[in-house]
């Protein structure tokens, strides 16, 4: 049997990618494939918040021929913001908007793109135009819109289920039949995404879905015959496992300082390694609780907010959307704080923006997203990184 590896949402840091797939002996030092037959799945969200989006989709798509052409595979699955482009390239505004949000990032994304060529520093309206439509044209019938809308949603590689975010009740659960239903849902993405009627582009779809309970995982497995299911979407400092190992989670937010961590499957577990190729344990367990929400096993540290804290934040700048996270666990890796909890409603900026949540939902923020309480959207702007604020005035 190949060896197996996965790596998370990657948001444009690709140095960190790359020193992930040296590290698992994928690449040599000029990031060319030397895995020979082994495999690998990268659970999406490649791109936006950092600076090399593009590069880590180039960088995919290469791999992806000099793994084949030495007998072995590198796939690469559909995650969330993937899909914002994908659809703000399909001319969803509501799509265009969020991707651009602070939240998103896919400002960075823009801005990559715009380095590569020279751009004016002050454009008119008409060659702003141009500008975005000439973007938009990368992820629709340009560099990457192919590529994507033909990448997969989900796979089953020995024994172990991969996808972004999750497979709930609401959608197809065998994976051939959910990439079936996710490639007609994409070919139409015009239509509004998280309040979709079409469950596949839904919040509980599985680019967005955050509330997976065991029953569900149970019912994942058993439809693909399989021990276990690998996610990203859900930050955490460290690789978690959940329902006894069945899930396991990847995305350590490397993009807001996060450990780059990778696992490598094997038949009776899993191996997690940072970019060094040191050995890591699954650092957190986490359980379901009796209400239904995902908490740490971990003792929470203590932080600016405790448990049961009803906390408002921006969830978008661009917007000014706020959303309130009623506050299950605080807890703390090295210096850096984070919260977890149920993200209970936003409340839009414009009636137009309008987001609802499942107040079952459980969210996992890092604390710099909750230093933004009460903070008015213009404010929250102006504290943004010189180039996102660059970024909001192309798009404002």
């Amino acid at each position: 049997m190949a060896d197996v590896f996965a790596i998370g949402d990657m948001h444009g840091c690709y140095d960190s990618y790359c020193a992930l797939l040296r590290a698992a002996g994928l690449v040599n030092s000029s990031c060319h494939w030397t895995g020979g037959r082994a495999f690998l799945v990268q659970t999406g969200d490649l791109v936006d918040r950092g600076p090399g989006s593009l590069a880590n989709l180039r960088l995919t798509r290469r791999l992806q021929e000099e793994a084949r052409q030495a007998g072995g595979e590198v796939r690469f699955l559909l995650g969330g913001h993937e899909v914002f482009a994908l659809a703000a390239a399909q001319g969803n505004d509501w799509a265009f908007l969020n991707w651009f949000s602070a939240q998103n990032g896919g400002s960075a994304t823009l801005l990559e793109w715009l380095a590569e060529d020279d751009f004016p520093a002050s454009p008119s309206d008409e060659q702003l135009a141009m500008m975005y439509g000439a973007f938009l044209n990368q992820f629709d019938s340009g560099e990457f819109g192919a590529w994507l809308m033909g990448s997969p949603t989900c796979t089953r590689v020995d024994g172990t289920v991969f996808v972004h975010a999750g497979i709930s009740r609401e959608v197809p659960q065998e994976c051939d039949s959910l990439n079936d239903q996710a490639s007609m849902s994409l070919l139409d993405l015009r239509q509004y995404l998280i309040g979709s009627p079409d469950p596949v582009l839904g919040r509980r779809g599985p680019y967005w879905v955050r509330d997976i309970g065991r029953d569900e995982v149970d019912s994942v497995l058993l439809a693909n015959d399989s021990r276990r299911i690998v996610c990203g979407h859900n930050p955490a400092p460290g690789v978690t496992a959940l329902f006894d190992a069945k899930s396991v989670i990847i995305d350590t937010g490397v993009v807001r300082g996060g450990p780059p961590l990778a696992v490598r499957i094997m038949p009776d577990g899993l191996i997690v390694f940072d970019s060094r190729g040191n050995e890591q344990t699954v650092l957190y367990s986490l359980q379901a609780d009796s209400s239904g929400a995902k908490r740490l096993s971990l003792a929470p540290a203590s932080g600016r907010f405790g448990r049961g804290d009803v906390v408002e934040f921006y969830h978008s700048s661009l917007t000014g959307a706020r959303a309130f996270l009623k506050v299950q666990d605080v807890w703390a890796s090295g210096r850096e704080s984070y919260y977890s909890g149920k993200q209970l409603a936003s409340i839009p900026g414009r009636k137009q923006d309008a987001i609802r949540f499942n107040g079952n939902e459980a969210w996992i923020y890092h604390a710099s997203f909750i230093e933004r309480v009460g903070v008015p959207a213009a404010e929250a702007a102006r504290s943004m990184p010189p180039e996102l604020s660059r970024a909001l005035k192309y798009i404002s």
